[in-house]
């Protein structure tokens, strides 16, 4: 892969902005972060380490291999030259507790816990990042890298934790069996009611949806009046109403309002994430990843051209408001974009549509480019790919609105299985 070119306040042209490449300028950072030079110039990242408290970095498509990389990269030069100690994926954390077994030291084997992710994250550039951290981790004993899993798509996992809470607080658990979609299920059959709401089943009505959120919002009141329930305990069972309410909404509105299904599962990801901050980062800075979709804030302001994503309200969203200018996310895209979803899918390969700024960045430079907040082509109207994979992905935004940066990559290849 080339290295990259990082553009600051340097004028292009594009939608009338000038092209003066001779004021075009690239920094370079020795050693192993080629495709970060650059972000020592980063203002965020130039200031107190509270001031860049979490970083979200982003992905214009699940299963690139060349995503991947680049964001590993960045994340290792976020560890060792910015005291970066957690990351925060997307992903059920129900499902990591292999990898964490892994990240700590205690198994030799990280193949075996990528196997318990979804299938986009099933590959060897995650688990090269995974094995890093493992050893970063082997040497800073006293001061390791956290690792999170914060997607709400863990209901039985959940359920568990509400009933146990429930129980010892003298509620009637029937009552949330009664009404809550698979709260009191084995993973197997949680499993298959979400893919029959994504065959369009509807499997709760309004009544039993209201009644499931009436209950649960009682288990809300029990842990705020529960003096001693603190401390990671606090954090789990907090994490599980968080968790298993988003992921009702997602469910009951699927089939009815997209916009809005989206909107509690990103909901719940930001509280997860809050949840999360405010138990274990003590002020240290943390990287968030996730999709371009899920990391950006001020979604009011953005043109999703599907409607089934306009309308959305983002989990950077909810991080912006929460953590103000300390939330940092930085978009990644392609003009040649390589990807697979899972390994019964061949791999595929696709170009940026011709009126997109990857097509003008691809067509202008020869070279990877960043762009900071402040440059002309941020802070004017673009039109950007989203995922294509879906096939109407695409978002008009002013991305300074939006994302702190933006990086551009020619071209990534698709992720290489397990």
């Amino acid at each position: 892969m080339s290295l990259p070119l990082f553009l600051g306040v340097f004028g292009c042209q594009h939608g009338g902005i000038r092209n003066d490449s001779s004021r075009v300028v690239s920094r370079d950072i020795k050693g192993d972060y080629a495709h970060v030079r650059g972000l020592e110039s980063w203002e965020f990242l130039n200031s107190d380490a509270e001031e860049s408290f979490l970083i979200g970095l982003g992905e214009s498509s699940h299963g690139s291999g060349g995503f991947y990389e680049v964001k590993f990269e960045i994340i290792k030069y976020l560890v060792e030259k910015k005291g970066v100690r957690a990351l925060l994926f997307e992903q059920p954390d129900a499902f990591t507790e292999p990898m964490k077994r892994f990240l700590s030291g205690e198994s030799s084997d990280v193949i075996e816990p990528l196997k318990r992710f979804y299938k986009v994250w099933q590959a060897r550039e995650i688990a090269k990042m995974f094995t890093w951290i493992r050893d970063f981790n082997q040497s800073h004993r006293e001061d390791p890298i956290l690792f999170y899993g914060y997607d709400t798509r863990q209901p039985a996992a959940d359920g568990k934790i509400l009933k146990k809470f429930a129980l010892s607080n003298g509620l009637r658990w029937q009552q949330f069996v009664k009404h809550c979609l698979v709260i009191d299920a084995t993973e197997e059959d949680a499993s298959k009611t979400e893919r029959r709401v994504f065959n369009h089943e509807k499997l709760i009505n309004s009544q039993d949806f209201a009644s499931c959120n009436l209950a649960i919002d009682h288990l809300k009141a029990k842990l705020d009046l529960k003096l001693n329930a603190r401390g990671e305990n606090r954090f789990q069972i907090q994490a599980a109403i968080d968790g298993y309410q988003a992921w009702l909404g997602q469910m009951y509105y699927r089939n009815s309002d997209q916009p809005r299904s989206n909107s509690a599962r990103d909901l719940g990801m930001a509280k997860k994430i809050i949840n999360f901050s405010l138990h274990f980062l003590k002020g240290k800075p943390a990287v968030i990843w996730a999709h371009n979709a899920h990391i950006l804030f001020n979604s009011n302001q953005l043109e999703f051209v599907s409607k089934d994503y306009r309308g959305t309200r983002t989990m950077g969203t909810r991080l912006r408001e929460f953590f103000g200018k300390k939330y940092h996310p930085i978009a990644i895209s392609s003009y040649e974009l390589g990807f697979r979803l899972s390994s019964l899918q061949p791999p595929i390969v696709k170009t940026a549509p011709a009126s997109f700024l990857e097509s003008y960045l691809f067509e202008t430079f020869q070279d990877d480019v960043f762009l900071d907040k402040d440059h002309p082509l941020m802070t004017s109207l673009q039109t950007i790919w989203g995922d294509p994979s879906d096939d109407d992905p695409e978002m008009k935004a002013v991305l300074a609105n939006h994302f702190s940066g933006f990086i551009f990559l020619r071209k990534v290849q698709p992720m290489e299985l397990l």
